[in-house]
């Protein structure tokens, strides 16, 4: 395994616990329900750190090995969806929809972009009346080349937990249950349980 590798797994599980609201000074929790700005450290192998990023906003920041998926905060209404290079730091717009907040709760099976469209609820939940998945860039007007597998003004899903991919399927558990779907096509119910997904088809 190649010393790359091994420290982007240091920066996943590290980027999950700052994604989680914790004061990005102290370590210690946010007073305000919903997160504010993060900080994304990278720490390798022999223990050197160095800051990746630092000022999205949103209670999900999604990291790959390749790409940092993150809600920009140079913007009102957290609605910008941004890809940044944790080697070389530079940062993308991605993908900007056209009303709501836009947050990245996962990948699909080619390292694209999972995004829910929607309000953040007082907790710092999504409660999404839309999610894309965003393979290439995709902003302005008219923005094209993203698939919507989701899309129900009148019945949002409050999102439980990061999707997986399993069994050639992507699985989303949310307050009205589990969804599930194969490649683009729409999410649909396949139980009214709901809870958190805890690994991948048997």
């Amino acid at each position: 395994m190649s010393m790359r590798r091994r420290a982007a797994v240091c920066l996943i599980s590290l980027c999950l616990a700052a994604a989680c609201g914790s004061n990005p000074v102290s370590g210690t929790p946010s007073p305000s329900p919903a997160p504010g700005p993060q900080i994304i450290t990278l720490v390798d192998p022999a223990g050197h750190a160095s800051i990746v990023d630092q000022g999205h906003y949103g209670l999900f920041a999604v990291i790959t090995p390749s790409a940092i998926w993150a809600t920009g905060s140079d913007r009102p209404g957290l609605n910008d969806v941004q890809r940044i290079d944790p080697v070389t730091r530079s940062v993308t717009d991605w993908f900007q929809p056209s009303r709501g907040v836009a947050l990245p709760i996962g990948v699909d099976a080619v390292g694209a972009p999972i995004v829910a469209v929607g309000t953040q609820t007082s907790s710092g939940a999504i409660s999404a009346t839309e999610i894309d998945i965003v393979p290439a860039a995709a902003t302005g007007a008219g923005a094209r080349g993203f698939y919507t597998i989701y899309a129900d003004a009148a019945h949002p899903l409050t999102i439980v937990g990061w999707p997986i991919l399993s069994s050639g399927a992507l699985w989303l558990e949310t307050d009205r249950g589990l969804l599930a779907a194969q490649g683009h096509d729409r999410l649909a119910l396949v139980s009214a349980h709901s809870g958190f997904i805890s690994g991948g088809c048997l």
